[in-house]
Parts: structure tokens; C-alpha cells; sequence
């Protein structure tokens, strides 16, 4: 007997061409980041960041310090490469730290 072709498609691929259609993809990587912010950034920076953002692939990051701000900004290119290393893709090219 001839097996018959599956129509299926596995699961993760089925959300992922969900996401997609909805225009979702950039609301879920968002959602990665701020819960990983932690992991990505550290304790003391993650302490004193108010919000994140992301606004098509600029990564958006209220601060209430203005000595870390100022640190920080020296380090963006390193803080996109954190990002995407944890993202495991290349999805930020910018950070703009308010």
C-alpha cells in the first residue's frame, strides 16, 4: 500500500507562517528581548532600564540614568551584537538609548 503524502506541516512552522501573515514577527522578537534583557544586559543594567522597544530594527531603550546612558552609548554596536547573538539571528541593526 502507497503511503500518502502528508499535508501537515510541523508545528513550529505552522506559528511561524502565522506570525508572519499577522505581522507579528517584530512584536515577538520585542518580547524575546525585554524578558531576556536581564541575560543580555545584566542585573544593574536591567535595574535601571525603564522600557524597550523595538521600532523596525532599532532597538529602543529608556534609561533612568544618565552616567549609564552615557556609558552605554559608547557600547552599541556591542549591545546589537548581544542582542543578536541571544536572538540567535540578525534582526537588530541599532540601538538608540533615550
Amino acid at each position: 500500500m502507497a503511503k500518502r503524502k502528508s499535508n501537515t506541516s510541523s508545528l513550529d512552522e505552522a506559528i511561524k507562517s502565522l506570525l508572519k501573515a499577522y505581522r507579528l514577527n517584530d512584536k515577538m522578537v520585542e518580547l524575546d528581548i525585554v524578558k531576556g534583557w536581564p541575560e543580555i544586559m545584566g542585573p544593574v543594567v536591567a535595574a535601571k532600564t525603564i522600557s524597550i522597544k523595538v521600532n523596525k530594527k532599532v532597538l529602543v531603550v529608556e534609561l533612568n540614568s544618565s552616567v549609564l546612558r552615557e556609558e552605554l552609548s559608547y557600547g552599541k554596536a556591542q549591545i546589537v551584537k548581544n542582542v543578536n547573538d541571544f536572538l540567535q539571528q540578525d534582526f537588530l541593526e541599532d540601538v538608540r538609548l533615550k
